[in-house]
């Protein structure tokens, strides 16, 4: 074979597996690492932290509506890079649910309003899955909405052999965000958040395993059906207290 034949061959190869990583750097603005991301994150945080335990109603409006700006700006730059469909129709779509809960937030509906961020996130993370892009933060979102939300029907149903499952999965991924996201401004408080997150989540996960140690199921529930759902509840919370304690200058309602 000519020389200038296998030179062309190798240099094709070679740009096509350049080619894969001039992609996602293309997009590297869409990951949670990039200030872009974390602009709309933080917008995007402070509407749910917004909503929360004393809810405010204008403030939780104004910081949709600049997400919603945010968002708007990430979708014409993701246009421009010539964005696949997927993507494209991800975010078209996340839009669509930022809409909907700014008009939910209108009428005065904010729980309803604050439980389609859930979506958003489970949106926002198979985006970064499909680019190849998951950092620390998608995986607190995979933990809460595929972990943590898929646990509540089955304590609800009293299932709680498949609850047990799940422990390896709750094990696996809470060490995926050990190390904090970029968008972390105080190494030391993530630390502390987190170290109370795995206090809690043992003792769920003990109080499963408990539960399902009884002979009898149903004496088990009886005994215990209050302490897998206290256990959950802490969970949940010390999870939110750290979810939501980055990017910086996200602020808490106050009674």
């Amino acid at each position: 074979m000519n020389k200038h034949v296998v030179k062309l061959i190798i240099l094709f190869f070679v740009l096509i597996l350049t080619g894969k990583h001039v992609f996602s750097a293309n997009f590297s603005f869409l990951s949670f690492e990039h200030k872009e991301m974390n602009n709309f994150n933080l917008h995007f945080k402070q509407y749910i932290a917004a909503y929360k335990k004393y809810p405010e109603r204008e403030k939780g409006l104004i910081m949709l509506e600049k997400a919603i700006i945010d968002w708007d700006k990430l979708i014409s730059k993701t246009q421009q890079n010539n964005g696949d469909i997927n993507t494209i129709g991800r975010m078209q779509v996340i839009k669509g649910l930022l809409l909907q809960a700014a008009g939910l937030a209108k009428q005065g509906r904010l729980e309803e309003s604050k439980e389609l961020s859930v979506p958003i996130r489970s949106e926002i993370f198979e985006i970064h899955r499909a680019l190849n892009m998951l950092t620390p933060e998608d995986y607190m979102i995979y933990f809460h909405n595929a972990i943590m939300h898929r646990a509540e029907p089955l304590i609800a149903q009293k299932r709680y052999k498949e609850l047990e499952m799940l422990i390896p999965l709750f094990n696996e991924t809470v060490k995926k965000f050990k190390t904090p996201p970029k968008a972390v401004n105080s190494k030391l408080q993530y630390k502390r958040k987190y170290e109370l997150l795995l206090e809690k989540l043992k003792k769920f996960i003990e109080t499963i395993i408990k539960v399902n140690r009884y002979i009898d199921p149903e004496y088990g529930d009886f005994m215990l059906k209050r302490s897998i759902e206290k256990t959950h509840n802490e969970t949940h919370k010390a999870f939110g207290n750290l979810y939501l304690s980055f990017p910086n200058g996200i602020t808490w309602p106050k009674k």
